[in-house]
C-alpha cells in the first residue's frame, strides 16, 4: 500500500479526483484539527464549530470533484478560505435571525399597544354612551 503521508497536498487532490479517497483522508487527517481550531476560535461554540467544519469539509469535496480547485501549492489556505466564506455565511445567518426575532418583538409590542389602544377607546365610547343613555333618562 502506497505512503500516502509523504506526498505533497496537490498530489493528494489529484489521487483524490482520480477516485482514491484514501487520498481525500490524508488531506483531511492533515489539516482537521488545524482548520477546526481556527473555526472554533472564531465562532467560540463547539455544535457551531462542528457544523461549520463538516459543511466546509463538503463544499471542499464537491468542489474537488467539480474541478473547481486550481493547483497552485495553496491547498490549506484554499481550504481556510472556503472554511471563512461558510463563517461569514454563518454570521449573515444569524444577524438575519436576530433582526427577524426584533422585528417579531417589535410587532408584538406594537399589536399589544394597538389592544390596548382599542380597548381603552372603546372603552371610552361605551362610557360616552352610556353616559349619553343616563343622561336621556335623566331628561325624560
Amino acid at each position: 500500500m502506497e505512503t500516502l503521508n509523504l506526498r505533497t497536498d496537490e498530489e493528494l487532490v489529484a489521487l483524490f479526483m482520480s477516485g482514491n479517497n484514501e487520498a481525500f483522508d490524508e488531506l483531511l487527517q492533515r489539516y482537521q484539527e488545524k482548520l477546526y481550531n481556527y473555526i472554533l476560535y472564531i465562532v467560540r461554540n463547539n455544535d457551531v464549530a462542528d457544523d461549520i467544519f463538516q459543511e466546509t469539509f463538503v463544499k471542499v469535496i464537491v468542489s474537488l470533484r467539480q474541478g473547481r480547485y486550481k493547483e497552485t501549492g495553496r491547498f490549506y489556505a484554499w481550504l481556510t478560505r472556503i472554511a471563512h466564506n461558510m463563517l461569514i455565511d454563518q454570521f449573515r445567518f444569524e444577524k438575519n435571525e436576530n433582526l427577524m426575532n426584533q422585528i417579531q418583538e417589535q410587532a408584538e409590542i406594537v399589536v399589544i399597544d394597538e389592544a390596548h389602544h382599542f380597548r381603552n377607546r372603546s372603552s371610552n365610547r361605551y362610557r360616552k354612551l352610556f353616559d349619553m343613555m343616563a343622561g336621556g333618562r335623566q331628561k325624560q
